[in-house]
């Protein structure tokens, strides 16, 4: 199936973008396509990475669990 919003390659992301890839890839090992996909968008990519490195690290303050919906 075709993304509906295809993943950038590396060639054609700006810099900020490449620098989050950067950091994923050492995170990672790989860069995941939904980051390809967010870097269409840097501002959008970088939300998704502050917010997973903030949930990763278990830092959220508490009026933000407000907007989570947990089963």
């Amino acid at each position: 199936m075709t993304p509906r919003i295809p993943p950038l390659s590396d060639d054609r992301v700006d810099a900020q973008a490449s620098a989050v890839f950067r950091q994923v890839e050492r995170a990672l090992g790989t860069i995941p396509n939904l980051h390809r996909a967010l870097a269409h968008s840097p501002a959008a990519l970088r939300a998704y990475q502050e917010t997973t490195r903030h949930l990763a690290a278990g830092v959220l303050r508490i009026p933000f669990h407000r907007f989570l919906l947990i089963d």
